[in-house]
Formats: structure tokens, sequence, C-alpha cells
């Protein structure tokens, strides 16, 4: 919240539907909390977790109750979710600029079908320049401040993966 002083932040479950309370597992550690319950963390080692139930929505309904027509930036990180997350979104009417998806690597078909249904690039790896589609943002008038926030979530994306031992296919 520091970084991002004027953005909000909401607590959901994002999904293909809404309307529901579900389970959520919130692990110990950072990055690893899912709708499935974690076995295992960084370096495989078993990971504790806490069952808790959070409400659902889908990213539209979430777009449109807070009256959000475009996005510049859409960011995925949502440990094997993003198929159904991405079944309640309309991108073809919210349109964003750029997307950054992390995704594992048994969901990498799917994202590359969906892209393509959708007419948008095929997704590059995190090796591709993204400073560049940074500096495209920023010429079709981003704020500094989303920008700001943007540079920083990449730059501890890539210090992630630099650290990681095992890098998935994705990644590559």
């Amino acid at each position: 919240r520091r970084r991002r002083a004027g953005s909000r932040f909401f607590n959901f479950l994002v999904t293909d539907h809404d309307g529901s309370r579900e389970p959520f597992y919130r692990a110990e550690h950072y990055g690893v909390s899912s709708v499935e319950k974690p076995k295992t963390g960084p370096g495989q080692r078993p990971i504790a977790s806490e069952k808790i139930v959070v409400p659902v929505t889908t990213l539209t309904r979430l777009l449109d109750d807070n009256r959000v027509t475009q996005l510049d930036l859409l960011s995925m990180d949502i440990e094997g979710h993003e198929p159904k997350a991405l079944a309640g979104f309309e991108i073809d009417r919210f349109q964003p600029k750029l997307v950054c998806v992390e995704s594992k690597p048994a969901n990498r078909a799917f994202l590359l079908d969906y892209f393509k249904e959708h007419g948008l690039p095929e997704p590059e790896s995190p090796e591709a320049d993204l400073r560049q589609r940074v500096a495209a943002l920023e010429a079709r008038g981003v704020p500094a401040s989303e920008l700001d926030a943007i540079r920083t979530d990449l730059a501890a994306i890539e210090s992630r993966l630099a650290a990681s031992p095992v890098r998935s296919e994705v990644e590559h």
C-alpha cells in the first residue's frame, strides 16, 4: 500500500462466477496462497496454510462495480487460477494495453489459445524487454505514480526469478 498510495485494494477470490463464498488457503510463505491447499513451498519444503472463506467475484464484475471502463495493465500472478479468472473477464470489452501473466507450465497452452482467440499477441517470456512496454505506457499518458508501481512490481518479479533455482518452461 505504501508503493501504491492511490490504489484501492479488494479481498476477493476472482474466478468465473460470483455471489458466493469459497475456500482459499493462505500459506505461511508469500506467493504460495491459492484456491488449492499448497503442499510445499520454496525448495519443495512442506508448508503450513490456513483455510479461510472469502467472497467470490469475476474480474468483470469487480471492474464494473468500481466503474472501471479501461485498463492500462492487467497483471496476474494467481498461482494457477488464471484460466478461471480469465473466464470471468470480458477482455474484448476492457482491452488492456499491456497484459502480464505469471503462470504455471500447466496453463501455458490455455493462455496461448486464450490470447490467440482474443486477437492478442502471443505472450513473451520474462526475458522480453518489459521496460520498452512500460515506456510505451508512459508515451500513452499513464500517470507517473502508476508507472513507478509497475516498475517496482517488475523489479520484484525479476528479482524472484533470478533467485529461483528452478525455472519453468514459461520462464525460459
